[in-house]
């Protein structure tokens, strides 16, 4: 069990909701993991026990996991690939040990996933929002969650038979700009150290170059500018820098292997992951153009791309919530080539 250097944040903001003190500013967006604490804490625990709430979660996860997949595939043997594969990726039960929002994080957009593909009753579909909501609070990056679930939500609207066209498209258009509206928002808190990262060409957090030098000469967005004008503006008027860094990025985040792991670490890697990736993609191709096909891709690419416009983190802790999904579409992908067709997986198009 450890305690990081962010969890001293969590822990005294924790300490401060003990005493009625709602977080504010930068601490909202870890306000879930702080409240949690503030419950352990309340009860007069140490925040190490936050550790067995981790794996209590991860059981659920794992659980979420297999149900999930076995309403993508017959065959249950092969449903058991994913919380297999989720198990076997030892980093979850590492970061289980650490006093820190990534694990809970991972756990939690498996369970909201899984328990807003699975509710029909409305008291089932408003709990399934409110983990939605609760998971997007646990970390920034939770704001992806956000994300797919509006894509999640755009589809059912606009394949909705009883809903008018221009109230459609009013309702796509308010949910559209409530999300640039948090977006925005979320980026207030980090924008400044995001360009400061690209003025010293840092591929892998903290400030580590790979295969791009430190640029001579760059164009810095106005710091008067919103965040998110300040992001695009940054990649529009360095565009051949920004994309060069932003593909390294990338291909860090999803290959995983870094130039300071082991040989052996790194051959672990490529050989647990390139075989998940390839029948993952099977598996999402296998998928037709359902809603759960949306609401993974999109909350996949959320993450993929908020790397590349960030930095990839020394440790690769950014991949764990994207995982437990390539999991799944691991399986089906599986399923799949066992069968030699696309499994359960138009019938769930249809009904989730």
């Amino acid at each position: 069990m450890r305690i990081s250097e962010d969890s001293d944040m969590y822990v005294s903001g924790a300490e401060r909701m003990v005493q009625g003190e709602f977080p504010q500013g930068r601490d909202f967006l870890y306000s879930s993991y702080m409240l949690i604490l503030a419950v352990v804490h309340s009860l007069g625990l140490k925040s190490e026990f936050v550790i067995y709430l981790h794996f209590l979660a991860a059981i659920v996860a794992i659980i979420c996991i297999y149900r999930l997949t076995t309403r993508l595939v017959d065959n249950h043997l092969v449903a058991m690939i994913a919380p297999l594969l989720y198990i076997l990726w030892f980093k979850f039960q590492q970061w289980n040990l650490i006093v820190y929002t990534d694990a809970m994080f991972s756990h939690m957009v498996v369970i909201s996933i899984y328990a807003l593909v699975v509710s029909e009753k409305i008291r089932e579909k408003a709990l399934a929002y409110l983990l939605v909501l609760f998971t997007s609070l646990l970390r920034p990056t939770g704001i992806g969650l956000l994300f797919a679930v509006s894509c999640y939500v755009f589809y059912n609207v606009l394949k909705s038979d009883g809903i008018k066209l221009h109230t459609k498209i009013i309702g796509v258009l308010m949910l559209f700009l409530t999300f640039i509206f948090l977006l925005n928002a979320v980026l207030s808190h980090f924008i400044d150290s995001f360009i400061e990262s690209y003025k010293i060409a840092e591929i892998i957090y903290p400030g580590i170059p790979l295969f791009v030098d430190k640029p001579t000469s760059l164009v810095v967005p106005d710091l008067a500018n919103p965040p998110l004008v300040r992001l695009l503006q940054f990649a529009v008027e360095n565009p051949i820098f920004f994309v060069r860094i932003s593909m390294i990025k990338g291909l860090l985040f999803l290959g995983h292997v870094k130039p300071y792991y082991s040989t052996l670490h790194n051959i672990f890697i490529a050989a647990f992951l390139c075989p998940a990736y390839f029948f993952a993609i099977k598996g999402y191709r296998s998928m037709g153009n359902g809603k759960l096909r949306l609401l993974i891709s999109s909350f996949i690419a959320f993450q993929f791309l908020t790397v590349c416009f960030t930095s990839e983190n020394w440790d690769g802790r950014f991949l764990l919530p994207v995982l437990p999904l390539i999991f799944v579409l691991t399986s089906v992908g599986i399923s799949g080539y066992i069968n030699q067709q696309p499994a359960k997986t138009n019938k769930l198009n249809e009904r989730v």
